[in-house]
């Protein structure tokens, strides 16, 4: 929170800060987004890492496989990226069938209050 000089710039910010829109609710149905090709790699070597080093923290296990990643040729992150197309594709299907039913929802929803009218 940013600090005010008097009084009345306080209250200034106290009010800002009082009226802040809650998040809008994340609808479970949504399909989940892409993942990026270094998500895709992390979670393939994760466990790996894990094992070469136990007891190490998240922190410490990101920064390895961060590093990792980094080291990589283009060669070697090429698989990823294969799959990362792969999960578009999946994301962009899901995506339409999801925006499908929602507006056919929507649009029984409307018929329904028309009814009752």
């Amino acid at each position: 929170m940013p600090k005010a000089k008097s009084e009345t710039a306080t209250k200034r910010v106290r009010k800002e800060k009082a009226e802040k829109k809650p998040r809008a609710k994340k609808d479970p149905n949504k399909p989940k987004r892409p993942m990026t090709a270094f998500f895709i790699f992390s979670g393939e070597f994760r466990d790996q890492v894990k094992a070469q080093n136990p007891g190490a923290t998240v922190g410490t296990v990101a920064k390895i496989l961060g590093e990792r990643w980094r080291n990589m040729g283009e060669a070697e992150k090429a698989p990823y990226a294969i799959k990362v197309e792969q999960d578009k594709k999946r994301y962009e299907t899901e995506l339409a069938i999801y925006e499908a039913n929602k507006s056919a929802d929507a649009a029984a929803a409307e018929e329904a209050e028309e009814e009752d009218e």
